[in-house]
């Protein structure tokens, strides 16, 4: 298939770089991925901390004003991230947050939400990735939220992971052109690289034909003083000496 050596070092070099290419994309892309995903659970992860204040602040003023921006923060996260966000007190009961506060997420299990809430609780931020019952992906954040050092209540925010996940799909074309543009480059410096190996060694097979011939005249040019420019010097040497026998 491959009959001259250009074809063949072209060849093995090109498919070694594709190799490469393809394995720093996969390291690349998943890189690139967690960042973007570590970086929208920041933000929602701040997002309930807002939720949080603003619901210890409700709970201890019962300020009208303050109802008012916490539903209007509540419907920008819900419209934003697709999410249900749930608010509890000290005792695991549930705080109507909104007029249509949720309950439980739907598809989302008694045991899972009642997990969740004894360890946020218990002081703890949560962040994680799970699947509701139905199979299907979901993140939650959750943070407590505090009157001092006393843990007032809880509120966790539940999405879909698709809507995280949409944050990076902006990078995947800036992505996909970058590694087109430097596999085009590492082509190109194959082919030339190929060639300087190869060229020197084609002259010295067509001019060892016309030594067959009888014609010691031939020279290969080179200015490479590497082995192949060596030994395309020695071979010179030899039509040098042939030539004058």
């Amino acid at each position: 298939m491959f009959r001259s050596l250009f074809a063949k070092l072209f060849s093995v070099f090109l498919a070694v770089l594709l190799a490469t290419m393809a394995l720093l994309a996969m390291l690349l892309y998943q890189r690139v991925r967690n960042d973007k995903i570590d970086a929208e659970l920041d933000k929602l992860t701040d997002q309930a901390d807002e939720i949080a204040l603003l619901v210890a602040s409700y709970s201890v003023l019962n300020d009208p004003e303050m109802y008012e921006y916490m539903q209007w923060r509540l419907l920008d996260v819900k419209e934003r991230y697709q999410a249900v966000v749930i608010a509890i007190d000290s005792n695991a009961k549930y705080v109507p947050i909104d007029e249509n506060h949720d309950i439980i997420p739907e598809g989302y299990t008694r045991e899972q939400t009642s997990a969740l809430v004894f360890r946020i609780l218990s002081g703890e931020r949560i962040r994680e990735r799970s699947q509701d019952e139905k199979g299907a992906p979901i993140f939650t954040v959750g943070v407590p939220y505090l009157m001092g050092s006393t843990v007032l209540g809880a509120v966790f925010i539940h999405t879909s992971a698709q809507v995280i996940e949409n944050s990076y799909q902006d990078v995947v074309p800036w992505l996909l052109g970058s590694l087109l543009f430097a596999l085009a480059l590492g082509a190109a410096a194959i082919y030339v690289l190929s060639r300087w190996v190869t060229n020197p060694l084609r002259g010295m097979a067509r001019a060892a034909e016309r030594f067959a011939r009888g014609d010691f005249s031939g020279r290969v040019e080179t200015a490479s003083r590497d082995e192949i420019g060596k030994l395309a010097g020695s071979f010179n040497q030899m039509a040098k000496d042939l030539g004058r026998l």
